[in-house]
């Protein structure tokens, strides 16, 4: 049956077990590919790594509309890429501290001075009537995992957060309930109806020392690696790190798998600026910039590791993320499809139905990226 359903995901280009799917989508206005999700002969003539007999998942459940809605997703630097199971267990980490506001309703409290809706991200769309395409903006809830990139602090005992879909970093978060809570009040909490890094409020002592950057890349590739998880993850994380990173330098992407020069067209970080008006058009700019597909500068993605975020029965799970707010979650992803999502959903901008168990902000006819 899993021989059957790859080579069917293959050459029909859809899946036998959502045969509805293309269509859903592109009714939704997601833009969907044509295309077969692998482009290498079965058994592959390529030299693809395979994961090996032991290695099983998922392969008769519908997967798309398996990526729970989610308002914000925040990365926190740790260098690694494997944790202990529960991370927010991990007593004193961020993810601890971090993890009180996590849920659809605070389990913390604060004094916030600001209590104005949020704005969705830039581009942000209404919300579709699709299984699995949702945008972020009807959501309030808040993921928080760690991740494989190191700090880029002033002071290497603080952790850099990289916040989607906002595609900035924080740097200078210092792991303490203090700490996760100025953070929260800066550039989490829905209710403050800014971007990170713009925010009018005078900053107290903790956010005084952030410094947010937007992210310069063209996309963002994480692929859950969690090892004292499930062992599947981190067996498909590996191969697929390094199949991406061959396959887009082939195609003269720079590929870099830690945070590279922050300063985003030797821009400083967004707090240097004068005026909350300054702040939020100067990073609208950079994010246009990085999604403009004239542009003629060199086509950056950065590959990361990251926690548990669900679905590992779905082993490899990537997500690809975009600096327009964008986010597309795909699972049972082998070394064989790199290259279809790299043409297809990368540089094309289109959802391959057969891989996506779901989508943020993806509702967006015409291309996503």
């Amino acid at each position: 049956m899993h021989v059957i359903r790859r080579v069917s995901n293959a050459i029909l280009g859809r899946d036998p077990e959502d045969p509805e799917a293309t269509q859903e989508l592109e009714a939704a206005g997601v833009p969907v590919a044509a295309d077969s999700c692998r482009y290498c002969a079965d058994p592959c003539d390529e030299g693809h790594e395979d994961y090996g007999t032991r290695f099983d998942v998922d392969m008769e459940s519908v997967m798309r509309g398996s990526v729970k809605p989610y308002q914000r997703q925040v990365l926190i630097s740790t260098g690694k890429a494997d944790w202990t199971s529960k991370i927010e267990l991990d007593f004193g980490s961020l993810a601890y501290h971090l993890s009180g506001y996590s849920g659809s309703k605070r389990k913390h409290s604060f004094s916030a001075a600001s209590s104005s809706k949020t704005s969705p991200p830039p581009d942000s769309p209404p919300a579709p009537s699709c299984t699995g395409a949702f945008s972020n903006a009807n959501s309030s809830r808040l993921v928080v995992l760690n991740a494989s990139h190191n700090s880029i602090s002033d002071d290497q005992e603080h952790h850099s957060l990289i916040i989607f879909p906002d595609f900035v970093v924080v740097s200078n978060v210092v792991a303490n309930s203090e700490g996760a809570a100025a953070l929260w009040k800066y550039a989490l909490n829905r209710d403050i109806d800014v971007r990170p890094g713009t925010s009018p409020e005078e900053p107290d002592e903790n956010q005084r020392k952030f410094r947010t950057h937007t992210l310069p890349y063209n996309c963002v590739i994480t692929l859950c690696s969690h090892k004292k998880r499930d062992n599947r993850c981190h067996i498909a994380a590996t191969k697929l790190e390094a199949e991406f990173a061959a396959s887009l330098r082939a195609l003269d992407w720079q590929v870099d798998t830690d945070i590279d020069e922050v300063p985003h067209c030797g821009s400083g970080p967004l707090e240097e600026l004068p005026s909350t008006t300054d702040r939020a058009q100067e990073a609208l700019r950079q994010l246009q910039s990085l999604s403009d597909p004239a542009s003629s500068t060199t086509k950056k993605a950065l590959i990361l590791k990251n926690s548990h975020f669900g679905g590992h029965k779905y082993a490899g799970n990537v997500v690809i993320n975009y600096p327009n707010g964008a986010g597309v979650w795909y699972g049972r992803v082998t070394p064989h499809e790199v290259p279809s999502i790299i043409k297809n959903t990368i540089i094309d901008g289109k959802v391959l139905p057969p891989l996506l168990r779901g989508g943020a902000n993806i509702s967006r006819p015409g291309c996503i990226a």
